[in-house]
């Protein structure tokens, strides 16, 4: 042994597992990171997904609409359009307008790891979506 740690042992017992500590700290972070990354994606999917799913349901509904001048048939139109499009995917509002023009609200539940099971964060699950369309010739 060499004067030096001879008379400081401590100090080489105080570096030990310095390394490992810090490793296992940042793949904590990492990981926590990716969760946060994974959800943040799922919650902008279902969004994107609710706004396609809502354009082809109103699409639908008002070519139904034009064609039939009944709302109950556009609804149905509407409804089958939103199964195909997205079966995931829900409803919640239907208005054929004065002008032919058909509003459909969708709601979609995004699949997330955390933020379904955060209270202050589960509103941010659930993405809603309106759009608004009349009949394409």
């Amino acid at each position: 042994m060499s004067r030096l740690t001879a008379r400081r042992p401590h100090l080489l017992r105080d570096e030990r597992g310095v390394i490992v500590n810090f490793l296992l700290k940042t793949m904590i972070v990492f990981a926590m990171l990716g969760l946060v990354a994974y959800d943040l994606g799922q919650v902008v999917v279902a969004q994107v997904k609710a706004q396609d799913t809502a354009a082809a349901a109103a699409q639908a509904g008002a070519d139904m609409y034009y064609g039939t001048k009944n709302v109950q048939r556009a609804r149905n139109a509407a409804d089958a359009a939103a199964a195909s499009q997205d079966p995931t995917s829900r409803i919640i509002a239907f208005t054929v307008n004065v002008d032919g023009s058909v509003s459909v609200t969708v709601e979609r539940t995004a699949k997330t790891l955390m933020v379904a099971r955060i209270p202050q964060l589960r509103r941010f699950g659930l993405q809603k979506a309106t759009d608004q369309e009349s009949h394409q010739s």
